[in-house]
């Protein structure tokens, strides 16, 4: 039913618009006349739907007019400042170093712990927080208000020792520094990479 009212709306647009803009050729034969030769009238409403004759029709109509609500949201949605953008950017810069720093695979927390040659090699990475930078700007994409470039170093540290418990203990030192880039995305309210 809802196939054939939205192929009845399209019709009758195209009809509006031909109505509307007619074509115009140089070729004398194919002369419109002065007024248009179709007559619009407005597309009838369409009337209440019968009720479902089975449970996959009803599930499928629910789950058209679920799809459909989403679209009515985004269409309301406030782009805010890009002052409050930015302040909100770096609450997210902050949290996401310090969450990386706890989480990753061999992190501070949990080292990786191996034998290199007959020694005790233990290692782990962070995120330096002094080397974090973040910069913003408006998106030129219909999907995203604002996306930014997040810029760091990560580094990698490891101590060396005869055991295990030697190696926890350290001296760590800096054996691997790679520059890296993220792009999060500032959608729904929110920063997210």
């Amino acid at each position: 039913m809802v196939k054939y009212i939205t192929h009845a709306c399209l019709c009758a647009t195209a009809l509006l618009l031909t109505a509307c803009f007619p074509f115009k050729s140089d070729d004398p034969a194919q002369a419109e006349p002065s007024e248009p030769a179709v007559q619009v009238q407005e597309p009838a409403k369409a009337e209440p739907a019968a009720a479902p004759a089975t449970k996959k029709a009803a599930a499928s109509k629910k789950s058209s007019k679920a799809k459909a609500a989403p679209a009515k949201k985004t269409a309301a949605k406030k782009v805010p400042s890009e002052a409050q953008a930015k302040a909100e950017l770096d609450e997210f810069v902050a949290s996401y170093v310090e969450r990386a720093n706890k989480s990753m695979n061999g992190s501070k927390n949990k080292p990786k712990i191996f034998t290199r040659k007959g020694m005790q090699v233990v290692q782990y990475s962070e995120i330096d927080p002094k080397t974090v930078r973040a910069d913003m700007r408006k998106s030129v994409s219909k999907h995203f208000d604002y996306v930014a470039s997040m810029h760091y170093m990560e580094k990698t540290y490891e101590s060396v020792a005869k055991t295990q418990k030697a190696a926890k203990k350290g001296p760590f030192r800096m054996v691997n520094s790679r520059s890296c880039t993220e792009l999060p995305r500032y959608f729904n309210g929110k920063w997210e990479n």
